[in-house]
């Protein structure tokens, strides 16, 4: 008897079965500049008190191995390694994301992908195949749920991450059918996801997707070795992954393979240009641009007004206490006050600002929070709060308001390019010019390296 296939083999077969000559050349070559712009943002943290923090306790319990450390000359198998590195990827929230399905892509397919890879000896071609089919299944796993993960207190990446992380190390390892579907049912129960962080500035968001790559890979390594997973996991039913994560109901299965293969998702991943959360973007691009338009010093602002939603005056202006007072510096990546204050005070959204009591603190930047204030836009209702356009209204002390409309994305196309190189230089600079040169030429060229050893080397110092 025919057994019809569940939905995580039919994403096993999909993963272990693209072919790089299928897949369109741009959705390659953006695949080469999202590799190249998670580099950036892992080498600029690669020093950070969080992942050195995490480097202390992964070398005090996980074992040395053959896997970069990107910015360190320690290397560890292949779970540290994704973990560390992942960590550094998205820890100061600059990593690419695709919007609509609220997946943090690169920092979790990339890390997982290269630390394989390398442990393998895969060649660069066989890595940007099993990034993109990762990259396709995430997404997917996402817009299946339309963010009804989120609303209810759960990190949409960090639960659907390991999930697919196994079918790409899987396809890396050549692994069989068999063992990549219980290897995806193991990381569906061992994997965690909670919000608990998102209006206290605390540091459970820094790690939570390292520790999504980690969990997967520790589920590779028991099917490996005889351990069953569930493989109806996704859709079983009354214990399966989106009746538990997503109780009301509203989660659509058939999303999870509709056009793959054929409709390549990739494309719309965005690249972040601020360290904070994407739905902040647009808010900062056009509070930028309305500071050089109006010749706005902070004293000139008498109100800032952002037009909003109700549910994302919840994400980001919500605990109040919490929002405009900080009780730790990484909140400021979540508060809408305070990203768009600096942008007004300053000109621009640097990571030294959103890092920094110094900045923070400033009195101007102060009285510019103070007066931000969310104005409910009934028209927003149904919108993602992560794709807001960005309308803001400033009263000025001379009684003079202003309207400005906004967006914050960058998508694909020269633009893409030309993003992600200029992020790129500002994020090695501390890197010899050459040194960092040469990295660009690998990543972005990667597809024809016969093996990852010589871009690796370069991401050891």
């Amino acid at each position: 008897m025919t057994t019809t296939a569940t939905y995580t083999e039919q994403l096993a077969d999909f993963v272990c079965g693209c072919d790089l000559n299928d897949i369109p050349a741009d959705v390659r070559q953006k695949t080469a500049l999202l590799l190249l712009d998670a580099l950036g943002v892992a080498v600029y943290n690669g020093d950070k008190p969080f992942v050195r923090m995490l480097g202390e306790v992964v070398n005090r319990t996980v074992k040395e191995g053959a896997c970069t450390v990107i910015g360190s000359r320690h290397t560890c198998v292949a779970e540290g390694a994704a973990l560390l590195n992942s960590t550094a990827i998205h820890g100061n929230d600059f990593d690419a994301t695709h919007v609509p399905a609220i997946m943090h892509t690169s920092a979790v397919v990339i890390p997982t992908a290269l630390a394989v890879a390398e442990e393998c000896g895969s060649s660069g071609a066989e890595l940007v195949a099993a990034m993109i089919a990762g990259f396709e299944v995430l997404i997917r796993m996402g817009l299946a749920t339309q963010g009804a993960m989120h609303r209810v207190g759960f990190q949409s990446t960090a639960l659907c991450a390991p999930i697919v992380l196994t079918l790409v190390a899987g396809r890396l390892y050549r692994m069989p059918r068999a063992q990549i579907v219980s290897a995806a049912g193991l990381a569906a129960s061992i994997a965690a996801g909670l919000r608990a962080f998102s209006d206290d500035g605390t540091w459970g968001k820094r790690i939570i997707t390292g520790w999504a790559c980690r969990a997967a890979l520790m589920a590779v390594a028991l099917a490996r070795e005889g351990y069953s997973g569930t493989r109806d996991v996704l859709e079983k039913k009354p214990f399966g992954f989106y009746q538990a994560f997503v109780q009301s109901g509203g989660y659509e299965l058939p999303e999870l393979t509709r056009g793959l293969g054929r409709e390549w998702t990739t494309r719309d991943i965005d690249v972040k240009l601020y360290p904070c959360s994407h739905g902040h973007h647009a808010f900062v691009d056009t509070a930028r641009r309305a500071r050089r338009e109006l010749g706005l010093l902070p004293e000139h602002i008498q109100s800032v007004h952002l037009h909003v939603s109700s549910e994302a005056r919840k994400w980001w202006f919500e605990p109040r206490e919490r929002k405009y007072e900080l009780p730790d510096v990484y909140g400021s990546r979540f508060s809408m006050p305070y990203t768009t204050a600096l942008a007004l005070v300053f000109g621009d959204l640097k990571d030294e600002y959103l890092e920094s009591r110094e900045f923070l603190d400033d009195p101007r930047v102060k009285a510019v929070v103070a007066r931000v204030s969310p104005k409910i836009d009934d028209t927003l209702s149904n919108a993602n709060p992560n794709r807001l356009p960005g309308t803001l209204e400033i009263v000025t002390t001379d009684g003079r308001t202003s309207k400005f409309d906004g967006a914050g994305h960058v998508i694909g196309g020269h633009t893409l390019k030309h993003a992600v190189h200029e992020k790129f230089a500002l994020n090695v600079s501390k890197l010899q010019p050459g040194h960092a040169d040469k990295i660009i030429a690998l990543a972005t060229g990667i597809e024809q390296q016969p093996d990852l050893g010589p871009l690796m080397q370069l991401l050891r110092f």
